[in-house]
């Protein structure tokens, strides 16, 4: 059964237009790579046409009007070639080697591992609080800002908590947890930067954030980088 009407919606909206995007970068692939987007694109098209599950690849082809995958791809990176040679693109150098800030300019950071020593399972409640309120009484006179991230099925976080006030913004659900703590800390140092805070201490959860942060030079992280 050809692909018309409501048979083509998910195939044509769902499906076909997620495997279109991004063809002329990902086209030239190794080819046990594409295959499994055929497997994806095969799978709409026994949906669209409810074709028995024996059914020939190019049987199915066939009955749906629909060209392979690779086809598809070969047109496509044609007609934006095409498309692209009506503009005047200027090529730009690439930069190979970026040079490090000289030692002046760059930021000293102090790392307070007061913390790190605990074992976590093993030590009660009470002795990390008692700890911490000791820590607190030694910087008293500096702003405590708190930062985290998380990451749940289909939301990704980052707030700071400030002692009058707290910024959370959501970021993209592609992105990872160690991405969510990192940007926390960042927004917890922008505001800090904004306020003009003399004295503040930021607290995070997050050991692979500040060991990022202490190798800055060897990561390419671009909220490290910032």
């Amino acid at each position: 059964m050809p692909l018309n009407g409501q048979n083509s919606l998910v195939t044509f909206s769902l499906v076909r237009s997620k495997l279109d995007y991004g063809v002329p970068v990902y086209g030239s692939a190794a080819k046990s790579t594409l295959k499994i987007l055929d497997s994806v694109h095969h799978q709409g098209l026994r949906i669209a046409t409810r074709a028995f599950r024996t059914t020939p690849i190019p049987s199915l082809h066939v009955i749906s009007g629909e060209p392979s995958l690779e086809l598809r791809r070969h047109r496509l990176s044609l007609s934006i070639g095409e498309i692209l040679r009506y503009f005047e693109i200027e090529d730009f150098p690439m930069v190979s080697n970026i040079e490090d800030p000289p030692p002046w300019k760059e930021t000293q950071l102090d790392v307070i591992d007061d913390f790190l020593h605990f074992f976590k399972p093993g030590t009660s409640d009470n002795v990390l609080q008692q700890h911490f309120y000791d820590h607190r009484q030694c910087y008293s006179d500096y702003v405590p800002i708190y930062t985290d991230g998380s990451k749940s099925d289909n939301h990704v976080g980052s707030a700071a908590v400030f002692p009058d006030f707290t910024i959370a913004e959501t970021l993209h659900p592609f992105c990872s947890v160690y991405t969510s703590e990192l940007y926390a800390i960042y927004l917890g140092l922008l505001k800090i930067s904004s306020l003009n805070f003399k004295k503040a201490v930021i607290y995070t959860d997050s050991r692979s954030g500040i060991n990022a942060l202490r190798r800055a030079k060897h990561t390419n992280h671009p909220l490290v980088i910032l």
